[in-house]
């Protein structure tokens, strides 16, 4: 876990048994805090562009497939879609010798200049992808 991650500042588990730490124990509880974590996560309400993470199954006797293809696949059927593709660690080898390369998509709306695209637009565009991605790589297919 990721000690400095945003949505986890200022959460904090107190070893002292006192009305204090009790009071911020529970704000810090319950459906209403965790929801506000899970928003925080996925970027819903902040300025942030929507970051999707995907992992892939990638073609055997290949190296990792490139960004710049991979961000073409939504680039170039949709005009107003702006995609950054970063890889997200090494490359994963299991034990039956299948690789695997994590990337991270952001997502930005190009209407008025770059802008932020709503989440959920990111998500139908990463669902998209999802099918684009074993017809376009052969040998290749999402986790």
């Amino acid at each position: 876990i990721n000690p400095n991650a945003k949505y986890l500042k200022g959460f904090s588990v107190p070893c002292e048994d006192s009305e204090t730490r009790r009071a911020l124990v529970s704000r810090q509880a319950g459906r209403e805090a965790a929801d506000s974590r899970k928003a925080m996560m996925h970027n819903r309400n902040h300025s942030a562009s929507p970051r999707l993470n995907m992992s892939l199954w990638l073609p055997e006797n290949e190296g990792a497939l490139s960004e710049e293809a991979l961000a073409d696949l939504i680039n170039s059927r949709h005009d107003g879609v702006a995609v950054e593709v970063s890889k997200v660690g090494e490359i994963y080898t299991n034990s039956e010798g299948r690789r695997s390369q994590s990337y991270r998509f952001e997502y930005a709306s190009l209407e008025g200049g770059k802008s932020i695209l709503k989440f959920d637009d990111a998500k139908r565009l990463h669902r998209e992808l999802y099918e684009l991605v074993p017809k376009a790589f052969i040998g290749a297919e999402c986790r």
